[in-house]
């Protein structure tokens, strides 16, 4: 007799999938924000609290839920959906729970942030950021290898995890913290699954990946994180220093598209002349 139980737990989306709902619903509603207050209906209740809801309600959700998921499994982590202490790989249950738990400190710190309460809400994040960096990412269990995507799914969580506790610990500097999460986690992370995402689905050899991750793209997010560093809490006196972060922040992803859309188009190719198979 069919097991349902184990017919749900293989055919089922992963439970991570639940947090894009989540980081959907918090973009949509800052996005009506901003565009109501905008339009001077309504009143935002924090400072900037409409893009707060997109960059760290909607980002940080997707990021984190789905990081757990995919950066572990695509750096080869041993047993990678373990989340450590909670879930092994297949219990549904305890996944949901930490998940659910993940949601609730999100969503939790923007509120407190719409009540007045920036401290709590930063520690709130720095809380969430901690729980799934560390337990369901497994940042310290990497691989040490010579693998260049690993070693930026690594760095990205890292960075990630970094700017979002740096603005508990420091809210003077806290645009510029966030940016060390925008550029070097956001941003890094979006490049390296993108990278695996291109040779893997368009069926290229894997060293490819090395290629269209290169040291150039690479050094070029590490240079863009130091120059938005050096400018401080945005100085205008340093807009110099912002104007070459955004140059070479945009020069990584032309050199990533560069290498990018010719194997994404030669995919596209291959299977238009073998009838949809490959």
């Amino acid at each position: 007799m069919l097991d349902l139980d184990v017919f749900d737990s293989f055919f089922a989306p992963p439970e991570e999938f639940a947090m894009v709902g989540v980081g959907v619903l918090l973009g949509v509603a800052g996005g009506g924000l901003q565009a109501l207050s905008v339009s001077g209906l309504v009143f935002e209740p924090a400072p900037r609290f409409g893009a707060h809801l997109v960059s760290r309600g909607m980002m940080l959700a997707v990021v984190l839920g789905l990081g757990g998921l995919l950066a572990p499994t695509f750096a080869m982590v041993p047993d990678p959906l373990r989340i450590v202490g909670i879930a092994k790989a297949g219990q549904r249950g305890p996944r949901r729970a930490f998940l659910a738990g993940l949601a609730l400190l999100i969503t939790g710190a923007l509120a407190a942030e719409a009540a007045g309460h920036p401290q709590v809400a930063a520690w709130t994040r720095a809380v969430a950021a901690t729980a799934s960096v560390l337990l369901a990412w497994k940042l310290g269990r990497f691989p040490f290898k010579q693998a260049r995507l690993p070693w930026a799914l690594l760095s990205a969580g890292a960075c990630t995890l970094a700017g979002v506790i740096a603005a508990a610990v420091l809210p003077e500097h806290e645009i510029a913290a966030w940016h060390v999460t925008f550029i070097g986690g956001y941003g890094l992370l979006t490049l390296a699954i993108g990278t695996r995402v291109v040779v893997s689905h368009g069926g290229h050899p894997h060293t490819d990946e090395a290629k269209l991750l290169g040291i150039a793209t690479l050094a070029c997010i590490a240079l863009a994180l130091a120059a938005r560093l050096a400018a401080g809490e945005v100085d205008p006196t340093l807009a110099h220093a912002l104007a070459t972060a955004a140059a070479l922040w945009s020069l990584a992803w032309v050199l990533w598209l560069a290498g990018a859309l010719p194997r994404v188009l030669e995919a596209k190719r291959g299977k238009l002349m073998t009838g949809g198979h490959r």
